[in-house]
């Protein structure tokens, strides 16, 4: 993916870092195996960081009058994968429910096509965001060093690469977004706790529900009704 470049990267590692040194501690054990959870259990608020991978494609609904825009039959899109990082914020509000925020940086590509009657037109649109998920955690009963979890909420984006205030005309073949979208996601995950940390593998599905498309009177952009985002997220987060 051609736009990820280190000084937007090397931001992200001295967050990793940050959210390691302040979790790395050594967890005792009970007489029974158990790791003592300290903290994790008794402290109301702990930090950590999170690697994400994932699959985006585009969720494209075009203008009802397509047939007539220019001779276009119709739009497709292709996904690829993508991946984020970042550090998690997790607030206890009781043994069984947690308020969580986990702020990343996130890299995405998708391509456009738009097939003609006498050619294909294919437009890459990439993407460097912060996100920022607010997220409603529930875990089930512990058992032993496991505890199954639930989680919940929405997501606030604000994409970089957006070409919203970027110059537009007909001849210029780009898809403009806006910078600023909204989504919910869910999912599910496993909190195992080892001698030094939490680790929780977790899947997440994130659509966006606000129409991410920047509307203007061009052949790409206004042959396109609504636009929103569809991810499927495997977490590793460490706490």
């Amino acid at each position: 993916m051609q736009f990820i470049h280190s000084h937007k990267v090397i931001p992200v590692f001295i967050l990793l870092l940050f959210g390691f040194s302040v979790n790395a501690q050594k967890i005792k054990r009970t007489r029974g195996g158990e790791i003592d959870p300290m903290r994790y259990e008794v402290n109301p608020f702990h930090m950590g960081f999170t690697i994400t991978g994932d699959y985006g494609k585009f969720k494209i609904t075009p203008v009802q009058n397509i047939l007539s825009q220019d001779s276009l039959l119709s739009i497709r899109t292709q996904g690829f994968p993508g991946f984020g990082l970042g550090g998690i914020m997790n607030l206890r509000l009781s043994s069984h429910w947690h308020l969580r925020a986990l702020p990343q940086l996130h890299f995405e590509q998708r391509n456009v096509f738009f097939q003609f009657k006498d050619r294909t037109d294919m437009i890459e649109v990439e993407s460097v965001s912060f996100d920022l998920p607010l997220l409603v955690k529930y875990r089930g009963k512990r058992h032993n060093n496991y505890n199954l979890y639930v989680i919940g909420g929405t997501r606030f984006t604000h994409d970089f690469s957006a070409k919203q205030d970027k110059q537009r005309g007909p001849l210029i073949k780009q898809i403009a977004l806006k910078k600023q979208s909204v989504s919910y996601e869910f999912g599910f995950g496993l909190d195992i706790y080892t001698q030094y940390f939490k680790f929780s593998p977790e899947i997440k599905m994130s659509n966006s529900i606000t129409n991410m498309i920047s509307k203007d009177s061009y052949i790409y952009n206004g042959s396109i009704d609504f636009l929103q985002t569809r991810l499927f997220q495997i977490s590793f987060h460490f706490e």
